[in-house]
């Protein structure tokens, strides 16, 4: 990825950060993405709420890192660049499991009850179209 696209993903972070829209993920399925909490985290940070903003999502610093690695990933090298990614990839999956069975994280929950796809469904299935 260029230097450009980067930059394009870093606005179109910091617009829907500030924009307040709901995660598109657990809208369509109920259930929370690994980044969720994440827009939440990075207010609390900007209003110097550390504590708030490790509370909604404990990598909220790492990934304004990882931004800036990906930024200059052809100085750092190749082989270095795939070895940061899978260490990011693997704090994300390892964190997002770890708040997913934890019933007493509020943050990050699984109800696909509350899914577009499934009220869709409901909704079929109670008119009889499938």
């Amino acid at each position: 990825m260029n230097k450009k696209g980067v930059i394009g993903i870093i606005l179109l972070v910091c617009i829907y950060i500030f924009s307040g829209i709901p995660c598109p993920i657990k809208l369509v399925t109920g259930i929370s993405c690994g980044g969720c909490g994440m827009t939440r985290a990075v207010k609390c940070l900007l209003s110097g709420d550390f504590g708030a903003a490790f509370h909604y999502h404990p990598l909220v610093l790492v990934f304004p890192v990882y931004f800036i690695i990906l930024f200059y990933k052809n100085k750092i090298g190749e082989k270095t660049f795939k070895t940061i990614t899978r260490i990011f990839l693997l704090l994300v999956f390892a964190v997002y499991f770890i708040r997913i069975f934890n019933p007493l994280d509020e943050v990050v929950t699984a109800d696909i009850k509350d899914g577009i796809i499934y009220k869709m469904l409901h909704y079929a299935a109670e008119r009889r179209f499938i």
